[in-house]
């Protein structure tokens, strides 16, 4: 169970701000959100003018995919070997799956932090492995969220 799902059952709101900032978590107040109500173009050009575009504030994703192509690609190599050994999109339907990607985003951190830098059973990298199980914990939890209403799920 995902930990808001707990914590809004027991806890008021300002009691999971205080729990999430003690664990070093985002609280709503942290996180800069895109609103479309203020969308503006960052030279200042009015929309309706030529060459208007109203992006300023939105995130720049080309940050993420252009600085880490290397290893997005090896991510990528691990979400193919995880394809191939049980299905396409296969994670996605994991029972309890937030905590038992956590868990083995741990096991690959401590399995490198150990010396075994290659993972034995798909020969990438312990690093790699980690990086995807992070990446569908969070898509996880974002998805969750939004099926619930709380938080907010993806934004353009």
């Amino acid at each position: 169970m995902p930990l808001e799902d707990t914590m809004d059952q027991e806890m008021s709101k300002s009691q999971i701000k205080r729990v999430r900032s003690m664990q070093g978590l985002p609280t709503e107040d942290m996180i800069v959100r895109y609103n479309p109500t203020e969308e503006v173009d960052p030279n200042g050009i009015d929309q309706h003018a030529p060459g208007a575009k109203l992006d300023q504030g939105k995130p720049r994703l080309s940050l993420v995919l252009g600085a880490f192509g290397l290893a997005l690609a090896e991510v990528g190599q691990v979400g193919t070997a995880g394809a191939i050994k049980y299905t396409d999109y296969g994670w996605l339907s994991v029972p309890n799956g937030e905590e038992r990607y956590t868990d083995a985003l741990l096991r690959h951190v401590f399995r490198e932090t150990e010396g075994e830098i290659i993972d034995p059973d798909s020969g990438l990298l312990h690093a790699a492995h980690t990086a995807w199980n992070a990446l569908a914990r969070l898509e996880l939890m974002l998805r969750h969220a939004k099926d619930r209403g709380v938080g907010h799920g993806p934004r353009t």
